[in-house]
């Protein structure tokens, strides 16, 4: 739904890798932005199917970054 601009974003803290294949692949041809909640890309995580990665999917960098910045409050606050 990010992809087709249906959504502006897609957060989970548990995505499993094997069920991000396709999302991942869609939202960046369309242009958007795949991260980790520190903002790096997820282009190097190594493959693991019982994986869990937390992942922010987002139609461009100013809504990632928007994210980002909201994460980083709620974790200064713990």
């Amino acid at each position: 739904m990010v992809a087709t601009g249906q959504m502006s974003a897609r957060i989970c803290d548990r995505q499993k890798l094997h069920e991000l294949g396709f999302g991942y692949a869609a939202v960046l041809g369309a242009g958007g932005v795949v991260c980790d909640f520190d903002g790096n890309p997820l282009d190097d995580v190594v493959f693991d199917f019982n994986a869990q990665q937390d992942v922010i999917l987002a139609a461009n960098k100013k809504i990632a970054d928007g994210i980002l910045d909201k994460i980083a409050q709620f974790r200064d606050q713990e």
